[in-house]
């Protein structure tokens, strides 16, 4: 069911780039186009989406290729362009704009701090505690670095 509503959130992103594009037509400094993208584009793919993001290949793919264009948008290059991956990231990091994929990966682990913090209230499952580096034995904690 998730996959759907990202497929469906894909969507929505690239009709609202669509719009976004048309309209600020005469915005050409890239400062502006990123604060215009973030707002209002992006800002629809971060809306609750520990919940829904997605997991698939594909549309993980099809997010990031929107991202690819908004990105060309606010650089005010061609969508004809072909862009390398190397390029394409030096571009985000110009940007301090994270890919999709570890955009989704960064608001994991931030909610799973937050759930083991307890600064959100979620109950933990059973299997699921908080165990202190004393109680582990010595030869587990050497294994994993603690």
């Amino acid at each position: 069911i998730w996959d759907h509503h990202a497929e469906y959130i894909s969507q929505v992103i690239i009709n609202r780039f669509n719009l976004l594009r048309r309209t600020v037509y005469f915005v050409n400094n890239p400062h502006q186009r990123r604060i215009l993208y973030l707002s209002l584009v992006r800002s629809l793919l971060e809306h609750c989406s520990p919940v829904w993001a997605p997991h698939r290949v594909g549309v993980l793919d099809r997010l990031e290729a929107a991202q690819k264009r908004c990105i060309k948008w606010i650089f005010c290059d061609s969508f004809t362009t072909s862009w390398s991956d190397e390029f394409y990231l030096n571009n985000l990091v110009t940007l301090n704009i994270l890919p999709i994929r570890l955009y989704f990966r960064y608001n994991d682990m931030k909610l799973f701090y937050k759930v083991m913090s307890r600064m959100v209230n979620v109950s933990l499952p059973d299997y699921l505690y908080i165990k202190s580096p004393r109680d582990i034995p010595y030869a587990t904690r050497a294994n994993i670095g603690i």
